[in-house]
Formats: C-alpha cells, structure tokens, sequence
C-alpha cells in the first residue's frame, strides 16, 4: 500500500491506526531519509532525522489536521529536524572558534612572559596606531 496514494491513511494515523502508521513508515522512510541527507550529508545523521520525525509525528497526532497531506506534514517535520541540527551545528562550530581563539590567546600571554620585548615593542606599536584602529582591534582581540 502506497502512502501517498491512501488519502485516508491520514484519518486513520489521526485516530492513532497503528497499522496505518507502520504503512506510512515502510512506504515513506527511505524518502524522509534522502530528503535529509539532501540537508545534513550524513546518511547517519538523516536517517536519525527521519526516525524522529515519525516519532514526533506519533507523539504528536493530535497536532495534525487529517486534511493535510500526510506525507507533506511529514516532509515538514523533517525540515524543521535539519533546520535545527544545521544551526546547532553552527552554535558547535562557533563554540569551537572561541575556544580556538581562547587557546592561542593564552599561547600567546605566555609567550608573551618569556619574551618580554617583544611584548614592548608591541605596544608601542600599538600606541602608534590611531585611536579608532587600536579600538577596532582589541575590541577583536
């Protein structure tokens, strides 16, 4: 049985038909799995989408309008799923940036202790620059 060609397997998945929702998911799970590869490219990581969109999906029935194409509203759920993993892995690779920063910053402070002419000559450096430049780069420092 096709998912997409059953328009009541939506009523049917309203009223909790498991039978109904394990069609859905045999017929449809390697589609919701290719849609988010096409977003994370991670066959893993998609495939982890798709099983929680279903989950969300069962968890959350009574969220759906049994008028909405099924196989759409799931399509949704799987968007949103990638739409939240990409911008946690955004927030991940920001985290790590600043801690990169942190750890050659500190590098840096030590290096600084053992050379400390450097760290004179530096300054003066600094001091030399005009006062919106020296502001611009310690507040990015």
């Amino acid at each position: 049985m096709q998912a997409e060609a059953t328009p009541d397997i939506g009523h049917r998945i309203k009223i909790h038909d498991r039978k109904a929702f394990h069609s859905l998911y045999v017929t449809t799970f390697d589609k919701m799995r290719k849609y988010a590869f096409r977003y994370v490219y991670d066959w893993e990581e998609a495939a982890d989408i798709a099983q929680q969109a279903f989950l969300s999906l069962w968890l959350n029935v009574d969220n759906y309008s049994p008028d909405t194409n099924i196989v759409t509203y799931l399509t949704a759920i799987v968007h949103n799923l990638c739409s939240n993993y990409l911008r946690h892995l955004d927030v991940i690779d920001s985290n790590h940036d600043k801690i990169v920063e942190a750890t050659l910053f500190s590098q840096l402070q030590n290096y600084f202790e053992e050379n400390p002419d450097i760290k004179r000559k530096l300054d003066e450096a600094l001091c030399k620059l005009p006062p919106q430049g020296y502001k611009i780069l310690i507040e990015h420092i």
